[in-house]
């Protein structure tokens, strides 16, 4: 006797009967419990038939019918690519100096030029750096391109030359003239180590007692004054503290204390 399954005949034997799995499914398409109908085949939910399907059963007479081969479950679809993140913006490096003389060279820091837009038009390139002192171990600049108009400015100066602490206040100032600028006051100052007086230069606080607004930079602190005494043409101009007997302009700084 045959059953129907799917609308094809199979035969309905101990070895597969209709509605198990892996056998044919009942006519009207279903399974025994626990199974469901796929492709003509009763398979347990979530098999994917993948292997070939059973063989078919011997006949008494005939030749067997082959089994049907198994159908390839389906592949799952691929998930969705996540999105890359947005990549950070990197921040602006800051403005730093680069020094003209590295460390090393004239101590242990580097030493920088001077450059300031307004002096353009006395000072072509501005004050380079250089190595000052009788070691040339400190830092210094060049004010060889000063000396024509700014009496006193000469060679490779050392910036922040130190002063003496708790001095008695002995020392006097000086008066010098800038040309085509004017006339300035170089404040008086006790030089550390010497203990003598000097005057202190600042081309910043110089630029600004002409109203000349200059950028930090050029301080050379407290400095030895002969230069400046020797650029003197009136010696006569001179306060008596920075005259010798003769009335000539000193070539030793008088002493602090």
């Amino acid at each position: 006797m045959l059953s129907a399954c799917g609308g094809s005949a199979h035969p309905a034997t101990d070895a597969c009967e209709a509605g198990q799995e892996r056998c044919d499914c009942y006519g009207n398409g279903t399974c025994d419990t626990g199974l469901e109908c796929l492709s003509g085949l009763c398979v347990t939910p979530g098999d994917n038939l993948s292997g070939g399907g059973e063989g078919g059963s011997a006949g008494e007479d005939a030749g067997g019918t082959g089994g049907k081969g198994g159908t390839g479950g389906k592949g799952g679809k691929g998930g969705t690519g996540g999105t890359g993140g947005t990549g950070g913006t990197g921040g602006t490096g800051g403005t730093g100096g680069t020094a003209a003389i590295p460390i090393g060279e004239c101590g242990a820091q580097g030493c920088y030029d001077y450059n300031d837009p307004t002096l353009s038009g006395f000072l072509q390139g501005g004050l380079p750096a250089c190595c000052a002192g009788d070691a040339e171990d400190k830092c210094g600049l060049d004010v060889t391109a000063a000396e024509s108009f700014f009496t006193g400015l000469t060679g490779c100066m050392e910036l922040n030359q130190p002063e003496a602490a708790n001095s008695p206040g002995v020392c006097q100032g000086l008066n010098m003239t800038i040309q085509a600028l004017g006339d300035i006051a170089l404040p008086p100052c006790c030089r550390a180590g010497s203990n003598t007086c000097g005057v202190n230069v600042s081309i910043k606080a110089l630029g600004d007692s002409l109203n000349f607004p200059l950028s930090e930079g050029a301080e050379f602190g407290c400095v030895d004054p002969i230069p400046f005494l020797e650029g003197v043409e009136d010696p006569a101009t001179l306060p008596d503290f920075w005259k010798d007997a003769w009335g000539n302009p000193v070539t030793e700084p008088p002493a602090c204390y």
